[in-house]
């Protein structure tokens, strides 16, 4: 699958394995939830199931929306790609880290 988003997703794999954010959890689980949560928003929109997103892209998409596993970005590409989406539509609603006020 070709992906068009592959230099939005250069500068994102270099902002998250940089040497000053290595001190970072990998996988934290807010953001994990916040992910989980825009791609079943985004699937439930287009009507589609997690079967038939998972048929179409090879993406285990339950793993993701249940939180057991958190998206590679590769994946999140592939998804957006599905979707006709860019990483920065995807991302856009997510507001990460909280506000803590």
């Amino acid at each position: 699958m070709d992906f068009p988003f592959i230099g939005e997703l250069k500068r994102l794999k270099k902002f998250f394995f940089c040497k000053k954010n290595r001190g970072l959890k990998r996988t934290n689980p807010i953001l994990v939830e916040a992910i989980a949560r825009r791609m079943r928003e985004i699937r439930e929109q287009n009507g589609h199931t997690q079967e038939f997103l998972a048929h179409n892209t090879h993406l285990k998409i339950w793993d993701y929306e249940s939180m057991q596993k958190s998206p590679s970005l590769e994946s999140i590409a592939r998804f957006c790609t599905f979707y006709a989406l860019s990483l920065s539509d995807f991302f856009a609603p997510i507001t990460f880290p909280q506000d803590s006020k």
